[in-house]
């Protein structure tokens, strides 16, 4: 959204707190949105899945998450992105040094150590 009406003015609160408040803006995103789920995993191929549309998918979900941390306050945690980079690279040295294993065994490993640690801090 590049532009915004004048005079534009809302009485209550949800529609001031509308992620899309023109109807243009609405119909617009539904448009992408159907395009997106209807259209493109039909005539997209491998390489497109696997050099282009997963890596956005992977940043687009570490930016909502960043979104989601600090809100609109701003106030950067970068330590968020060190556990972030911690895994991946654990990840990766995992699947270098086994390539046979699957990759969910790689990463489901570390995800239930990572829920049990807050319970083996409390023990100790």
């Amino acid at each position: 959204m590049l532009y915004r009406e004048a005079g534009d003015f809302s009485t209550t609160y949800p529609q001031d707190s509308q992620t899309f408040p023109i109807r243009f803006d609405r119909y617009r995103y539904y448009a992408v949105l159907i395009f997106a789920v209807c259209v493109i995993p039909f005539v997209i191929n491998d390489y497109w899945v696997n050099s282009i549309f997963m890596p956005f998918l992977i940043y687009s979900i570490a930016a909502i998450g960043l979104n989601i941390l600090v809100g609109y306050c701003g106030q950067v945690s970068l330590g968020t992105g060190g556990f972030m980079a911690v895994g991946a690279y654990a990840c990766y040295k995992l699947m270098t040094s086994f390539p046979e294993v699957s990759m969910f065994i790689h990463v489901i490993p570390p995800l239930g150590t990572f829920r049990l640690t807050p319970f083996k801090t409390r023990i100790t």
